[in-house]
């Protein structure tokens, strides 16, 4: 599906991807490429109301386009802990099935001086499970000097979210939106006080000739949060496709993350927030495990992005308060969930931004 991303310029026909992409197959093209990207609202048709016409062609859609673009970004090699050399994400794939490399997450940046941690996603995944082959992710923090400081590693925009003017509308799903409001001082005191998911956002149907389309509707994480702890469900849009907003939360409690796929998801449970000189360090109160590591995850806050940051809810007096207290209910946005760090024996999150974060002070105990 990726190499169909990446080929596909302008508007083409079936025959015609599937010739630039030398696949022989009809139907193991239109069902694992054709298929999987309209599925994953990464191309559509152009004529999507006569979806069997001779005539019909594909395109990108604006996430399509995206992701297109900011996969030329991506980081190309890493460098292996376990082999001692520079690889490709293709290469590593080839010796993780070898059995020479056993882990996704022995990688570091393959700059020298620098030892950000890499993790090369769906590395374990059985290929019939794929959604895209494996891809390097940096999921720890780079010197100060490396040259790779700014690469985007995700293969697509961590800022998911952000609207644009070519966006395409899916009906009946609302927008996971990652997008931090520009303005600093407005006072928002929640990820959720000020989101666009109103029904200001969303024009009616283009029936008049206005060229006008219909805005997608979109929630701030808070907003999720909300919404899935009144026990609501309905699609939501992520960087990997349409999924239940059930099942887009998952509980800490006590899984091997060897068990996690590597695509976007909302973990949250019980965890402790304890400050320090750098930031604020949080720890679930639940273990996850990988192999013979059974330990409790945590990520941390650091002071310069709490710094940057404009909502009230993540201030320096707000964290203060509730730090080194009672724990608090977390919930974190993450594109590739927990990882084990090379550097000692820990399991961690990466991040992003606190738009990526929410918490909920805990009802008292009666």
């Amino acid at each position: 599906m990726e190499k169909l991303i990446i080929s596909l310029s302008g508007e083409l026909s079936r025959s015609e991807l599937q010739t630039s992409l030398q696949l022989k197959d009809p139907e193991h093209f239109r069902s694992k490429y054709i298929n999987e990207a309209l599925n994953a609202g990464l191309i559509e048709l152009t004529q999507p109301d006569k979806p069997k016409s001779s005539k019909q062609k594909y395109r990108l859609t604006s996430f399509g386009l995206r992701t297109k673009r900011v996969r030329r970004m991506s980081l190309e090699q890493a460098f292996s802990l376990e082999m001692k050399i520079d690889v490709t994400a293709t290469k590593a794939d080839e010796l993780y099935g070898r059995g020479q490399i056993q882990s996704k997450f022995a990688f570091k940046c393959p700059e020298p001086n620098c030892n950000a941690q890499v993790t090369c996603a769906n590395l374990d995944k059985p290929k019939s499970k794929r959604k895209r082959d494996p891809y390097f992710v940096f999921v720890s923090e780079h010197n100060i000097d490396c040259p790779l400081k700014g690469v985007n590693s995700y293969g697509r925009s961590p800022k998911y979210g952000d609207k644009t003017s070519d966006e395409v509308y899916v009906a009946n799903s609302i927008k996971l939106n990652l997008v931090a409001p520009a303005s600093k001082g407005i006072g928002i005191n929640s990820n959720s006080d000020e989101e666009s998911d109103t029904n200001n956002l969303k024009e009616k149907p283009n029936n008049s000739g206005t060229g006008k389309r219909k805005q997608q509707k979109s929630k701030t994480l808070s907003s999720m949060v909300d919404a899935f702890l009144a026990s609501d469900n309905f699609a939501v849009e992520t960087p990997d496709g349409l999924i239940e907003l059930k099942d887009l939360f998952i509980e800490i409690d006590n899984q091997s993350i060897d068990d996690f796929s590597d695509e976007f998801r909302i973990y949250y449970g019980k965890a402790w927030i304890n400050k320090n000189d750098k930031g604020y360090s949080v720890r679930f109160c639940n273990h996850l495990r990988y192999k013979n590591l059974d330990t409790s995850p945590s990520f941390f806050i650091s002071n310069d992005l709490i710094d940057q940051d404009i909502y009230k809810k993540f201030s320096h007096e707000k964290l203060e308060k509730i730090a080194n207290s009672k724990p608090k209910q977390i919930f974190l946005a993450s594109q590739l969930g927990p990882y084990k760090s090379y550097k000692g024996e820990f399991i961690n999150f990466k991040l992003e931004g606190l738009e990526y974060l929410d918490y909920r002070v805990l009802p008292a105990k009666n």
